[in-house]
């Protein structure tokens, strides 16, 4: 069961023709010779040849095989990014995958963390690398370090190699992803995009406690963190969430079958994480996922990849609503919803944030608790109505003294929603 979508258009022709503002998957083209120019804007906004880009794609374990394995290029159809390996294992004339990239209609950032690694950093080896693959029109960043404190924790070199990146190749952004909230301020000036990976999801460490997982909430604690950072820091945030169940990872793959660890996100999950994301600010998404991702859940994939393009217009170009800023619906006893990840008291229930643009305003909501909520939400004066494309209805002001319960209305200018266990939901309607 995929993501309840409530929308309000005036057509979904509309919304695709605001796409075409944007940089599309398709531009990363074929051919050498012709570079990118990739920026990051004051407000964390990727361009690729002055055209905003919202980077949507994955890391793919086995990078360039792992492409080949899923398919043709339909695979891609709603996504523009790959993560690819460029390490020193690769031939030095190697692509690393870039035509693979080109052909599929996505663009590649290139991992070289390996050369800073070990017991010596290859400084001329990632040098030449980079020189060498700079051209590339399918490139879009280069990943110069993954969870660097759990990696020997080697920040100078780290440094060293994003100045040296940035100075044989100005026209790409450097990217660092972090696995730990208090390691984003220490990226300044390391990185142009960072990271984190909020993996909650049949965390192992989480199971010392009483709940099998860490909070679904620790995707939006750490996209605030991130975010925090790189805004005073000048950078942007593309996210890494979780796609991978933990049983494919190292030794937990002998754990899983014994100590139950789950598998993956459930579907539902996977929505609520990229809505979180997006409610908390992330320029970007890359989900990490292994084999589990690309076997079973690759449907959803595809069905998330349709519910962001649609959704870009207002992540890249929106707004504030007034009247409308950023919520946390807070709920219940907070010892009730206590957590055993840092013992830190869950006790939000509801997330939920509004854009406008082009005078249509578009909320995502995401339930961070395992039950059932109903919650308000003011809407703009003079807001009646809101449409439901994707379930052919229409929502709009009741009279009712008691309404269904759980179902959607509006009255005394507020939109009372009822959302499922984790359920996140997109609402689009028009300014009066």
């Amino acid at each position: 069961m995929w993501i309840r979508l409530i929308v309000v258009v005036l057509t979904l022709l509309g919304a695709q023709a605001a796409m075409s503002e944007q940089a599309q998957p398709g531009d990363a083209g074929l051919g050498t010779g012709q570079a990118r120019h990739v920026t990051i804007d004051a407000e964390g906004v990727c361009h690729i040849d002055g055209k905003p880009f919202l980077p949507m794609g994955f890391y793919l374990k086995g990078e360039a095989p792992s492409l080949k394995t899923i398919g043709e290029p339909q695979y891609f159809e709603h996504y523009n990014v790959a993560v690819m390996d460029a390490n020193p294992s690769r031939p030095k004339d190697s692509r690393c995958g870039l035509d693979l990239a080109a052909h599929i209609g996505v663009f590649a950032m290139l991992n070289v963390r390996v050369y800073l690694m070990g017991d010596e950093a290859d400084y001329d080896g990632l040098r030449d690398r980079v020189i060498s693959l700079r051209d590339e029109p399918a490139l879009l960043a280069w990943n110069i370090a993954d969870e660097p404190t759990l990696e020997g924790d080697y920040p100078e070199r780290i440094r060293r190699g994003y100045q040296l990146i940035k100075e044989v190749d100005p026209n790409h952004p450097v990217y660092i992803v972090t696995t730990r909230p208090e390691d984003c301020s220490r990226l300044a000036g390391m990185a142009d995009v960072i990271g984190m990976d909020p993996y909650p999801v049949g965390n192992p460490w989480a199971r010392e406690g009483p709940y099998p997982d860490a909070p679904l909430i620790t995707t939006a604690d750490w996209t605030d963190a991130a975010v925090e950072a790189a805004r005073a820091n000048g950078q942007a945030v593309w996210m890494v969430p979780q796609a991978f169940g933990w049983d494919e990872i190292g030794e937990n793959r002998k754990r899983g079958g014994s100590q139950g660890y789950r598998l993956a996100p459930t579907t539902v999950e996977l929505s609520n994480m990229m809505y979180q994301c997006f409610i908390h600010d992330t320029n970007g998404i890359l989900w990490f996922g292994y084999l589990h991702a690309r076997r079973f859940n690759w449907w959803h994939f595809q069905e998330l990849g349709k519910q962001w393009q649609f959704l870009e217009p207002w992540i890249l170009h929106g707004r504030d609503v007034p009247g409308m800023p950023a919520g946390v619906r807070k709920q219940g006893d907070p010892n009730r919803f206590a957590s055993a990840w840092k013992g830190t008291p869950l006790i939000d229930v509801v997330h939920w944030r509004a854009w406008v643009h082009e005078r249509r305003v578009l909320i995502l909501a995401a339930n961070v608790v395992k039950r059932s909520v109903q919650i308000d939400m003011p809407l703009p004066l003079g807001v009646r109505q809101v449409s439901l494309p994707f379930e052919d209805r229409v929502v709009g002001v009741v009279s009712d003294e008691h309404p269904r319960e759980y179902a959607p209305y509006i009255r005394e200018g507020k939109l009372t929603m009822g959302f499922g266990a984790h359920q996140a939901a997109a609402i689009v309607f028009d300014l009066p």
